[in-house]
C-alpha cells in the first residue's frame, strides 16, 4: 500500500484510542490497544507477495488489497483451516529468531498444532533465542503466561529445548517446571472469589496476574533469565525470597508457618498472596487481608500506645508498637481495654 504507515497508524490510534510506540529507528509503527492487544505498520519493502514471503508463518502471511482481495503467497488459508502453524521457510526463523517463541505463543493462542517439520526447524534453530533482545522475547512469553491454560505449551518449549533459553534451571528443575505451572492451575481453581477476579488484572508490562503468579513459579528455580523485568515485577520477587529465608529459618528451630505468620507477613510485605498462592497454601489467604488491617489501624492507634506507654517517636516506640500488631493478629488481645492492659504489663522497662 501507497502512502506513510506513520500517518495510518496515527490516524488508527487516534480512532481506537490505543498508544503508538515507534520501534526500530522510526521502521515500524505500533498500536498498543487498551486490550492489550497490537497492530503494527510499517512500510512495503517490494511487491507485497514477496514481503508476505518474508513473514513467519503462513497465518501470518496474508495479505488484502481492493484490487486482488486476499493476497495468500505461502497457502496460509489451508492452514487456517486445518488449524495448523507452518514456516513460511527456515531462513525466516533463522533471521528473526524470535519468531521461534512466536511459534508456540500462536499455537497456545488459536489452539492449532505445530506443523512436524516447523517444530523440527524450532529445535534445530533454539539457540539463536539466546541472541535476541530480552523485550522482545519478554513480549511474547508473557503473552503465552497470559493464556488460559499455557502448561502443554511451556511442555513443548521444554520438550525442544527453547524454554531453557529463556529461563535457565538445571536439568533436574526443567523437568518440574510445566508440573509447577499445572500446580498453579489447580490452585487457581480453589481461591477464594476475591483472589480469582484479580487473576485477568494486568498487573505490569501486560502481565496478568495469573501470567504473574506464573512467572515467578517459574523463576523459583533458576539460576538466570533472558527476560526483561520491570521493578514492579523484581520487587515482587525479592519478598518473595526474603520471606521464604524468613520461613526456612524459622523451621530449622521447629517452627510451623503458622507460628510465624505475622513474621512471614512482614518479610514478604505487598506479595503476600502471591506467596501462598505459588508456595500452594492458599489456606493462609484470608490472614493476609487481617494483617493488613491490624497494621493500618490496630486496637490501640499509634497515639493511644504513646499516651499510656508514655513514649515518645523513635525505636523504642516502633518496637512496642510492632509487639501490640503481633498480640492482635496473634489473638492475645481482642478488645480495647485488653490491649490496654497488655500493653502496660510489657512495657519495656527503663
Amino acid at each position: 500500500m501507497e502512502g506513510s504507515p506513520e500517518v495510518l497508524a496515527e490516524k488508527i490510534a487516534a480512532e481506537t484510542g490505543g498508544k503508538m510506540v515507534i520501534l526500530g529507528k522510526k521502521l515500524l509503527y505500533r498500536i498498543v490497544l487498551a486490550d492489550g492487544s497490537t497492530l503494527d505498520f510499517s512500510q512495503a519493502k517490494n511487491t507485497i507477495e514477496t514481503d508476505l514471503r518474508l513473514r513467519d508463518y503462513t497465518v501470518n502471511a496474508l495479505g488484502w488489497s481492493p484490487e486482488e482481495g486476499i493476497i495468500d503467497p505461502t497457502h496460509g488459508l489451508g492452514d487456517l483451516e486445518r488449524k495448523v502453524v507452518r514456516m513460511t521457510s527456515r531462513d525466516n526463523l533463522r533471521s528473526d529468531p524470535v519468531r521461534i517463541i512466536r511459534a508456540y505463543r500462536l499455537a497456545g493462542e488459536l489452539g492449532f498444532t505445530i506443523e512436524p517439520k516447523t517444530r523440527e526447524a524450532l529445535r534445530e534453530l533454539s539457540s539463536g533465542v539466546a541472541t535476541t533482545k530480552s523485550e522482545r522475547i519478554t513480549l511474547e512469553f508473557f503473552r503465552i503466561l497470559n493464556l488460559e491454560e499455557p502448561s502443554s505449551i511451556l511442555q513443548m518449549m521444554i520438550d525442544d529445548g527453547v524454554f531453557n533459553y529463556i529461563i535457565t534451571c538445571n536439568n533436574n528443575m526443567l523437568g518440574e517446571q510445566a508440573r509447577v505451572i499445572s500446580t498453579i492451575c489447580e490452585i487457581f481453581d480453589v481461591l477464594p472469589l476475591k483472589q480469582k477476579l484479580r487473576l485477568s488484572d494486568i498487573v505490569s508490562q501486560n502481565l496478568r496476574y495469573s501470567g504473574l503468579l506464573r512467572l515467578q513459579s517459574l523463576l523459583w528455580n533458576s539460576s538466570g533469565t533472558l527476560l526483561r523485568l520491570s521493578s514492579r515485577i523484581l520487587d515482587d520477587r525479592d519478598h518473595l525470597l526474603i520471606g521464604e529465608k524468613v520461613k526456612k529459618e524459622e523451621e530449622k528451630k521447629g517452627k510451623k508457618v503458622r507460628d510465624i505468620l505475622f513474621e512471614l507477613l512482614a518479610a514478604l510485605d505487598g506479595a503476600a498472596e502471591d506467596y501462598f498462592i505459588i508456595r500452594g497454601m492458599p489456606e493462609f489467604l484470608p490472614e493476609c487481608e487481617r494483617y493488613r488491617q491490624i497494621i493500618k489501624k490496630g486496637l490501640l492507634s499509634t497515639g493511644e500506645i504513646m499516651e499510656y506507654s508514655g513514649l515518645d517517636a523513635g525505636k523504642e516506640l516502633g518496637s512496642v508498637i510492632e509487639m501490640m500488631r503481633r498480640a492482635e493478629f496473634y489473638r492475645k488481645i481482642s478488645h480495647k481495654d485488653g490491649a490496654v492492659q497488655f500493653l502496660l504489663e510489657n512495657l519495656p522497662r527503663r
